[in-house]
């Protein structure tokens, strides 16, 4: 069979790639995809590259406007072309939808893996969900939930990253690899959008090196050069800081906390049991914007999925250095780890099912 993905963003990119690499292994499946450096290690032939098309904020999109014009009229003649079986559409709703209305008068099936978060804002999109989607599947167990009360059938067979808390296993060689001492770290997760690691990464380091007697460690992500990180460290700070190639997990798991952006990083510290302070900044203007749509009381996917504030959270103003590092010495007392690290427990129990990749796979493949 032959599968189109269409996916915008670092974290769509891989999770796609986890189905997209189950497809072609069971099913021999031919794989073409908007995509990112995820998708293609899977085997996906890349027609449009997602650096293109990664944006923070209203502000960012609307500035981008003629480009994702031309962007969606490259990937409507790819699909022309290519003729898939099946066109799987990851997030990034604001173009999505609008390939979705495409895809659907041309007769073509539509899944959409990931779909916009609706139940956080712009709530009117969910009809075009129903109207042009065949088959919705979500990632968690809340959105099941708010679709379904809405009417619109998903499906859930578990989160991707479930099970990386049984897959990944802690390196006894990783600090010997990347030139570390033996001090304890302080794992600093920015973003994988240039915009997110400008606003926030300047704050990260600078509470980081607050706090004495922590390695400070940044996760650099594909696609993300090192100068760009370098940017925003403040010179002084500079020799106090290692930059990890590719390595978030084993990071993640060295490490005695995490300063993560809000997104899927929050998931990945949540499931590998550290710690974490959350941020979120962004332009004044997006944040303006932002604060008249979102609909729910948190930002951050672990509160979300508890319903409750299990972890911190710091947005725009609360996200500055002084702030963060009161956070980092609140959550590293005894009781607050202990109380966290039992939430991540309820999260893990919530996200994990066996075969999780699989069975999204052959849902996709319409072989349930």
């Amino acid at each position: 069979m032959k599968y189109f993905f269409v996916c915008g963003e670092s974290s769509g990119d891989y999770l796609s790639s986890l189905v997209a690499k189950d497809l072609i292994e069971t099913n021999d499946a031919q794989i073409k995809a908007m995509g990112g450096p995820f998708l293609k290690s899977a085997g996906a032939e890349i027609i449009q590259h997602i650096s293109e098309t990664q944006v923070m904020g209203w502000f960012d999109v609307l500035n981008k406007l003629s480009k994702f014009r031309r962007i969606l009229s490259i990937i409507k003649q790819a699909i022309s072309d290519f003729n898939p079986d099946v066109v799987v559409l990851v997030d990034f709703g604001s173009f999505n939808l609008r390939l979705a209305k495409w895809c659907s008068k041309q007769g073509v099936r539509i899944v959409y893996f990931i779909p916009p978060k609706v139940w956080a804002s712009r709530e009117g999109r969910l009809e075009k969900l129903k109207k042009y989607c065949d088959q919705v599947i979500v990632i968690f167990p809340f959105e099941k939930e708010y679709f379904d009360s809405k009417g619109l059938v998903t499906e859930y067979y578990g989160n991707p990253l479930g099970n990386i808390r049984h897959k990944t296993t802690k390196d006894p060689d990783f600090r010997s690899k990347h030139g570390l001492q033996e001090q304890p770290i302080i794992a600093l997760l920015p973003g994988s959008r240039e915009q997110e690691i400008k606003h926030m990464l300047t704050p990260m380091v600078v509470a980081a090196s607050r706090l004495q007697g922590y390695l400070i460690c940044i996760s650099q992500t594909m696609g993300i050069e090192n100068e760009v990180l370098e940017k925003y460290i403040p010179k002084e700070l500079r020799p106090q800081v290692k930059i990890i190639s590719e390595s978030t997990y084993q990071l993640l798991l060295q490490s005695e906390i995490a300063i993560v952006a809000s997104g899927t990083a929050t998931i990945e510290c949540a499931l590998l049991n550290t710690p974490m302070v959350v941020c979120y900044k962004t332009s004044a203007l997006n944040y303006a914007i932002a604060k008249q749509i979102i609909t729910v009381p948190f930002i951050s996917l672990p509160n979300l999925i508890l319903s409750k504030g299990a972890v911190p959270e710091l947005i725009q103003g609360k996200c500055n250095a002084e702030d963060i590092r009161k956070a980092i010495k609140t959550i590293l007392n005894p009781t607050q780890l202990y109380s966290q690290k039992m939430h991540f427990s309820e999260i893990y129990n919530k996200l994990y099912i066996p075969n999780t990749i699989s069975s999204i796979a052959k849902a996709i493949n319409n072989q349930e």
